[in-house]
């Protein structure tokens, strides 16, 4: 279990630095794209690439109706194996009895309770002053204001900054009096940065995120990759409200007049317009800085990353299949394994009697090679004998005399298993 885990956080944490590195590449475009880099990079620790790699192993590149004995791995997907999963059995040590192993499971689980409590606590508390303020809410009309709502305006007692609140449902959330304290071109901006928020959806994201960081609370990554996804979703929708009003030097002054006269919302999952680094966003405000929307070729990378992301775990379960196959085999018991080999067996030598037959039927001959079964389409291949590991070992009994076609040449009447080897049932396989 520590051994999945850890490939799990190896994996989670590889992919976000794939991530990092495009958004850097990206840094010039709009703040929406990295976003979502970003996003997806929260998003993967909750998504273990095993299951990707377990499909995967289901398929094989050139699938055979009998392929069960143990195979030659090449050695890419030995390589593939320990790339995708290097630490296969991580804390094992031959000086650790099962008993410390487990006490040393419950000690690292009960550390990990302990944070996920003071999280979960810590946020609950917040989560109740933001419930307590629209319980006591009320709604609001702002005549003075020329914005459309998108979403439903409440006004709240206290000193809890504008911000949208709700997943499902949002609602914006205003401090009494706000209408008093800024101009309406101020107000105006500032409401349109929060009814962007509601109309992206990033309450229901962050609060996503917020669930990866109560679980991997000891993994320092997911903190970084949420002031990440603060910080562009607060720059996505600057740029919105610069692009649709224009007004650099009044939307600035609302945030600043918000930071002094309220207070931060607690929750990341409740946007509001003071988060992030603010100086860091009035500067970019001021200077009236817009992304550049992703050209045909940024596209066509990003297209092609979000494919290999999904495939790569695909193939590496392709790959590695056979190696698991092999893992699998020598952890049976022997007796199990030789009985799965005469299963094959049997199936084998009913596929290729039963393709004589046929042949027969249809050419009243036998054939005089089994490549003439394959040539003809009788059989797309022929099998491997699972006791030899080899196609070509097959006995074969040739026919007698055909009193009713006495010019025919003989042929291939039965085969038979090519080792000597005696079956669980005390028979000598050569004789099936």
């Amino acid at each position: 279990m520590i051994g999945d885990l850890t490939n799990h956080l190896w994996q989670s944490t590889l992919f976000a630095f794939v991530a990092g590195l495009l958004a850097t590449a990206l840094r010039k475009n709009r703040p929406d794209v990295r976003y979502w880099l970003w996003f997806a990079a929260s998003f993967k620790f909750l998504i273990p690439f095993s299951l990707l790699v377990s499909l995967g192993s289901h398929l094989k590149w050139a699938p055979t109706e009998n392929e069960i004995t143990p195979l030659t791995l090449p050695a890419v997907s030995l390589a593939l194996a320990q790339i995708a999963q290097p630490f296969p059995a991580v804390f094992q040590s031959a000086t650790v009895t099962p008993q410390n192993a487990a006490n040393w499971h419950l000690v690292m689980f009960g550390v990990w309770v302990c944070g996920f409590g003071a999280i979960a606590l810590t946020r609950l508390e917040g989560w109740r002053r933001i419930r307590a303020a629209v319980r006591t809410s009320t709604p609001l009309a702002l005549p003075r204001v020329g914005l459309q709502a998108s979403v439903q305006i409440r006004s709240s007692p206290g000193r809890l900054g504008p911000g949208v609140v709700g997943l499902w449902r949002p609602v914006l959330l205003v401090p009494a009096g706000i209408e008093e304290l800024l101009a309406p071109p101020q107000l105006e901006a500032v409401l349109a940065h929060e009814m962007c928020h509601a109309r992206r959806r990033d309450n229901l994201r962050a609060a996503i995120h917020m669930t990866v960081d109560a679980v991997f609370w000891f993994h320092p990554l997911v903190w970084w990759i949420g002031a990440r996804l603060v910080e562009e979703r607060e720059r996505a929708c600057d740029e919105y409200v610069l692009r649709v009003f224009g007004e650099p030097l009044a939307y600035a002054e609302g945030i600043l007049n918000v930071c002094k006269l309220y207070v931060e919302s607690p929750l990341a999952c409740v946007s509001a317009v003071t988060g992030s680094n603010v100086k860091y966003r009035i500067d970019h405000i001021m200077n009236n800085r817009i992304g550049l929307s992703l050209n045909v070729s940024r596209k066509a990378a990003l297209a092609l990353a979000a494919t290999v992301a999904l495939a790569a775990p695909l193939v590496v379960g392709m790959m590695t299949a056979p190696l698991l196959a092999q893992s699998r085999l020598r952890t049976l018991d022997p007796s199990a394994i030789t009985r799965t080999k005469e299963i094959v067996l049997q199936y084998s030598l009913f596929q290729i009697r039963n393709a004589i037959d046929r042949y027969y039927a249809e050419r009243n001959r036998y054939p005089s090679s089994l490549d003439l079964l394959t040539s003809e389409g009788y059989v797309s291949q022929i099998p491997t004998d699972p006791m030899t590991n080899r196609t070509g070992s097959w006995k074969n009994t040739p026919s007698k005399a055909d009193p009713n076609n006495p010019t025919a040449a003989p042929g291939i009447y039965d085969v038979k298993s090519g080792s000597e080897a005696m079956a669980l049932d005390g028979t000598n396989y050569s004789n099936w």
